[in-house]
């Protein structure tokens, strides 16, 4: 799938890429993208406070891949964000140019 956006009055062609992977913790995940510009991440499933409370991503340093980690609290008394222990199911979608 390709869109364009308009930006300074120019039109810039992406190119979008998606997919579903199972991450614990952290995970570099290739886009098939050659460069990716954005992108943005989701847990498959519902949150919970015994399981996992949040996922981020970013463009990974790595050309063509992105970093997403999910986040969990520490104990249902202690809300600090640590790094999962079970994998979870992530859906995700990057932008950039292939």
């Amino acid at each position: 799938m390709v869109f364009l956006i308009k930006k300074l009055g120019y039109a810039v062609k992406l190119d979008i890429a998606e997919g579903k992977n199972s991450v614990t913790g952290s995970a570099a995940i290739a886009s098939g993208l050659k460069t990716v510009v954005g992108c943005v991440a989701g847990l498959e499933a519902d949150a919970s406070i015994d399981a996992y409370s949040g996922i981020t991503a970013k463009p990974s340093a790595t050309a063509g891949s992105i970093d997403v980690k999910v986040w969990k609290p520490t104990s249902v008394s202690n809300p600090t964000p640590i790094a999962a222990t079970i994998a979870k199911d992530v859906r995700w979608v990057a932008w950039g140019y292939k």
